[in-house]
């Protein structure tokens, strides 16, 4: 009988759902159909989930999910990305460029986009409110991970829908080997 109690309590903690947090800006749909998905998956394995959508980009309009809940935010500044990208597509048609590029010349928007969420207290609040247990956020930036902290989220977890670039391994300190990596 005793055995019996034991192994039912022990059984409840892998049963345990958790409250995540899955931030997805809206510059590019393959991107929150990326995050989406993942976020589907989490809920049939029966975590509660939350997408918090900042919208960037008129063009990126999809939910990327069928089941999760989504909050979605105009943070006022799709005029500015709307620019950020054009000055961007310009330089990708006309000068050679690399990864490294397309992510330096929007650092400064992300750091605006960042900004303006923290801005939006009615929003912070919301989310705080929610005690998320995890949040997962891309590589694509790091101002979420900021977020995270000022929500006082615990824990995150890192996403790349793609292959991890090599400035981003540093960013997160995984070695490169030259053998393999040769930038």
């Amino acid at each position: 009988m005793m055995k019996t109690f034991l192994l039912a309590v022990a059984s409840l903690q892998l049963c345990t759902a958790y409250k995540i947090l899955v931030y997805s800006p809206g510059i590019s749909n393959s991107h929150l159909m990326f995050n989406g998905r993942i976020a589907d998956l989490l809920i049939n394995a029966g975590h509660d989930m939350l997408i918090y959508k900042p919208e960037l980009m008129a063009r990126a309009n999809k939910n990327g999910s069928d089941v999760a809940r989504i909050l979605t935010v105009d943070v006022g500044l799709k005029e500015k990305w709307a620019k950020a990208f054009e000055k961007l597509d310009y330089k990708l048609s006309v000068e050679t460029c690399d990864g490294k590029l397309f992510f330096f010349s929007l650092r400064a928007d992300l750091t605006f986009t960042y900004a303006a969420q923290l801005k939006r207290k009615d929003i912070m609040d919301v989310l705080r409110a929610e005690k998320f247990d995890l949040a997962i956020s891309e590589t694509m930036e790091f101002c979420s991970f900021g977020l995270f902290h000022h929500l006082n989220i615990p824990s995150n977890i890192v996403l790349s829908p793609g292959p991890l670039m090599d400035f981003m391994a540093d960013a997160f300190g995984f070695p490169a080997a030259a053998s393999h990596v040769p930038s």
